[in-house]
């Protein structure tokens, strides 16, 4: 037995392949054909904390912060230097520290008063408090709380008047204080900001969809499965839905920067108690991930990682974890769902309970679709393959199987249903997660701003899952506060008619070839939208110039909106949009959805626009380099 990927693994076990069906003992058979060969992945030990390792991780964030000036990279090497960390240690208030210094560069003042404040209840040194606390102060200033700020900056000058320092650097701390207690002197205290919240629904609550407005309904058809179409006509701009997932994850390239549990990011964030991975935006977050899922996936991460677990390995995992409340309650579910399958002839019914659609009950995961009946037996062997893997893992480093309570006549039967159902979940999680994604704008000194959308994690959402494809999709996602999505409008949906999302192969960015192969490879189905139909080009060879008009009536009223647009543009890629002018956008798209001819360039670049704006109010951070 080695350290071996799970892609090695899987070629490896592909000699025992043969081409007759799986048969329901399987997962049994590849797991006892691996171990014999020695295939099953080797079982790490969760990495001990360590105040050595902690202080070599801190140096080197010193280095990047002050030699290198690289805030983000210091950053992440005090959350790592916090993570393996002791507790209760000198070592991890250093840590705090130092860390607190970042966030202050980074004018995130709420996040480097988190940790000035953990550094000075654990064990930092009392020779450098007061550096901490005119920090604190300098915080409070900032944010205009001129109260603290003037008790902070007052106990530092007491300090400082009784301290043994020279005279002349005392005057001159002094001085400094003193202009700072000034600043505070007569302020009235600012107005807490209130926290950015996740847009709400723009139509009353769906009587029956737990996530969505009653402008949308779940239909089915014998070509189309379930899917959502609308109940009313539904406007640009309009919020159709705001679900939370039943499980999500962050991809291992993520971890110090994100809360695990609700994935928003978090600079000031706290370590798990026993693993040196993963981190929390506050004691919340941490005690809900133990109790859901990470007292036992904390064990099996080290392994995980090192045979190169990615998405939707981790989602499958998370996915048995949180449906079986740790193995609790893992006799119930496997009981329950093969009655399910037989009581539910209907199927636009699958998933329902109590004739509600429950984004945050298990059933509406469990029968999400995952093409088994027309996937290839290799590709079934792969997923095996894989599940036997993580069911290894999960069977030799994790108390998983000790909390399901399974008698000694039932063990193996309920290794096989785990099995099994990592087995499903790796067949339907590529064929329905949605990715957590992050908008990262970078401003320059002179003012120029770059931006790009980067991938963070993962996510089961079992309503956003019944959307069908579109190569020209009339809604967006978005995340807000870490894994929470947004389903927002970007044409106009007459009553009756499809709502279509985009899977990742638009007509403006991958040509019709491209996202036929990929849309079937990946999830089964030949796209025929009418930009696939109609073969429309790429977003380079999109028509300019004048629009064909459907309605010629409207031409000066179009003209009048593209100038206003023209000159808002210039505003929108500096990222600086304002409500108002996301009013415009939506009365323009509407218009020209209308009024003009597809495709058309402006049209693109206007629902663009749209998306941007969402973009800027969603998970998004501001760099400053």
């Amino acid at each position: 037995m080695g350290l071996q990927t799970l892609q090695g693994i899987c070629a490896k076990a592909s000699r025992f392949y043969s081409n007759s069906e799986l048969d329901e003992g399987g997962i049994d058979e590849i797991y006892q054909v691996l171990e014999v060969a020695g295939l099953l992945p080797e079982v790490l030990p969760l990495v001990r904390k360590s105040d050595v390792a902690a202080e070599k991780l801190r140096v080197a964030g010193n280095r990047a912060f002050v030699e290198s000036k690289n805030d983000i990279n210091a950053l992440q090497l005090y959350t790592k230097a916090i993570c393996i960390a002791l507790p209760d240690a000198k070592e991890i208030a250093m840590a705090y520290a130092n860390r607190s210094a970042v966030t202050f560069a980074l004018r995130e003042y709420r996040n480097s008063i988190n940790d000035i404040e953990r550094a000075l209840a654990g064990q930092y040194p009392k020779h450098l408090r007061c550096k901490l606390v005119e920090r604190r102060g300098r915080c409070y200033l900032e944010l205009k709380k001129y109260h603290r700020a003037f008790s902070d900056f007052s106990a530092v000058k007491n300090l400082v008047e009784e301290c043994g320092d020279d005279e002349e650097i005392k005057r001159s701390k002094i001085a400094r204080l003193e202009e700072l207690i000034e600043k505070c002197c007569g302020m009235k205290d600012a107005t807490e900001a209130p926290l950015t919240s996740c847009p709400s629904t723009t139509h009353p609550p769906s009587p029956y969809i737990e996530c969505a407005s009653n402008a949308v309904e779940i239909a089915y058809s014998d070509q189309m499965g379930r899917h959502v179409v609308s109940s009313v006509d539904i406007l640009p701009g309009d919020v159709l839905a705001v679900e939370k997932p039943f499980a999500s994850i962050l991809l291992p390239p993520n971890y110090s920067l994100y809360c695990e549990h609700c994935k928003r990011r978090c600079h000031s964030a706290l370590p798990c108690v026993q693993c040196t991975e993963i981190v929390f935006c506050d004691e919340n977050c941490r005690q809900k991930s133990w109790s859901m899922y990470h007292s036992v996936e904390c064990n099996a991460i080290p392994s995980l990682i090192a045979i190169g677990c990615d998405k939707m390995e981790f989602l499958a995992l998370r996915t048995l974890l949180v449906a079986s409340r740790k193995g609790h309650s893992f006799k119930e579910l496997i009981n329950r769902y093969p009655m399910l399958a037989e009581c539910c002839p209907n199927p636009r019914m699958r998933g329902f309970v109590g004739g509600k659609y429950l984004s945050s009950d298990y059933s509406s995961t469990h029968y999400l679709e995952n093409h088994r009946n027309i996937r290839d037996s290799k590709d079934i062997f792969r997923r095996s393959v894989t599940a036997v893997c993580l069911l290894h893992i999960l069977k030799i480093a994790t108390d998983f199987f000790e909390n399901c309570n399974l008698s000694s006549e039932s063990e193996a039967l309920g290794y096989q249903a785990a099995g099994k159902l990592m087995l499903t979940y790796l067949m339907s999680v590529p064929c329905n997660a949605h990715e957590i994604a992050e908008m990262r704008l970078t401003i320059a000194s002179k003012g120029k701003v770059a931006s790009e959308s980067v991938e963070i994690g993962g996510a089961i959402y079992p309503f956003h899952s019944l959307i069908n494809h579109s190569c020209d999709p009339n809604v967006v996602r978005h995340a807000f506060n870490g894994d929470t999505v947004v389903l927002t409008a970007i044409q106009l949906i007459r009553k009756g008619e499809q709502i279509f999302d985009n899977y990742g192969y638009h007509h403006a960015v991958h040509d019709l070839a491209t996202r036929q192969e990929h849309l079937w490879s990946q999830y089964y189905f030949s796209c025929s939208c009418p930009a696939c139909e109609e073969d429309w080009p790429l977003y380079r060879d999109l028509p300019e110039g004048p629009p064909q008009l459907t309605n010629l009536d409207v031409a000066a009223a179009i003209d009048e909106k593209s100038r206003q647009f023209t000159e808002m543009l210039a505003t929108i890629t500096k990222n600086q949009s304002s409500e108002e002018d996301f009013v415009l956008l939506k009365e323009y798209l509407l218009l020209l959805h209308c009024n003009v001819k597809r495709p058309w360039k402006e049209y693109n670049k206007c629902q663009e626009a749209i998306k941007q704006h969402l973009s800027l109010r969603a998970n998004c951070f501001v760099y400053y380099g």
